[in-house]
């Protein structure tokens, strides 16, 4: 009788254990395998890829080069950045949530780009098609800031301040 009890207290001790073991918390755990396997990987690169072709085509300051990226480079790598965004589906809503901001900023600098490239192809004599693409880029400019945000806030409540290298 003795035996039957420390072995039910063995299994009982055991399955406590491995549920226990086994339970962590998937937004965590999403999150996680989010930055480092995709984020970190491969769109915070083409994303930095993009900003510098663009950056790099207007310190050129040559109209050519500037019309040139926003009409044939930078229309290809946001949309390769975009299918590549839209092909993963995380598997929390947290961390679905987190995902579509980054999205939605790159969707919003591609209008940016559209738009300075139409302000100077069409030689608007007034300076607002400009003034309109400046603003939509800074709008994607703010959408990428509220994801570095969340991303932080993210990293603490999970308690992955320092686990990002």
């Amino acid at each position: 009788m003795k035996k039957i009890k420390y072995l039910v207290l063995a299994l009982s001790l055991s399955l406590m254990i491995v549920s226990l073991t086994a339970c962590g918390n998937p937004a965590k755990d999403d999150f996680k395998e989010y930055v480092n396997n995709n984020l970190n990987t491969t769109f915070i690169l083409d994303n930095n890829d993009i900003v510098k072709t663009y950056t790099e085509a207007i310190k050129s300051q040559d109209e050519k080069i500037i019309i040139k990226a926003l009409s044939e480079t930078l229309p290809t790598k946001n949309s390769a950045l975009l299918e590549k965004m839209k092909a993963y589906t995380p598997k929390t809503t947290e961390v679905q949530e987190f995902h579509n901001i980054y999205i939605k900023a790159v969707e919003i600098r591609k209008e940016g780009y559209a738009l300075m490239l139409e302000a100077l192809t069409t030689k608007v004599s007034d300076e607002s098609a400009t003034d309109i693409a400046l603003t939509k880029l800074g709008e994607s400019d703010t959408k990428f800031a509220e994801f570095e945000t969340k991303r932080g806030s993210m990293m603490k409540d999970f308690g992955l301040v320092n686990a990002e290298k």
